[in-house]
């Protein structure tokens, strides 16, 4: 039971710290658009685009990073399913490959 509670513990602090990067990222680099975005709405230097930006392309632009960025959220749970199967797969293959005890023995 222990054993368990090791692996269930250590799954349970990877998964908060891979979340917790990702939401640090995430909030990183809507504050760098929000950053940029103000620029380019005052028409500053900084802009290297040669069209107007708008407060309305800025906020379209940060919802569409928004939502984007949570539906990169929903590859995690799949990564993990794919990864359980690798491990499924390999016990199975151990149990295929092995040799059977009740096999007839060789030379008889």
């Amino acid at each position: 039971m222990n054993i368990l509670k090791q692996k269930v513990t250590s799954w349970a602090i990877y998964a908060g710290i891979g979340t917790g990067l990702f939401f640090f990222i995430q909030y990183c680099a809507f504050s760098f658009g929000f950053w940029y975005g103000t620029h380019c709405v005052a028409g500053s230097y900084r802009c290297t685009a040669s069209t107007v930006y708008t407060p309305g392309d800025a906020t379209i632009v940060f919802f569409a990073i928004f939502v984007g960025s949570f539906n990169f959220m929903q590859l995690v749970p799949n990564i993990v399913a794919i990864l359980d199967g690798m491990k499924a797969a390999k016990r199975l293959y151990y149990v295929i490959n092995r040799k059977s005890i009740n096999a007839p023995r060789e030379g008889k």
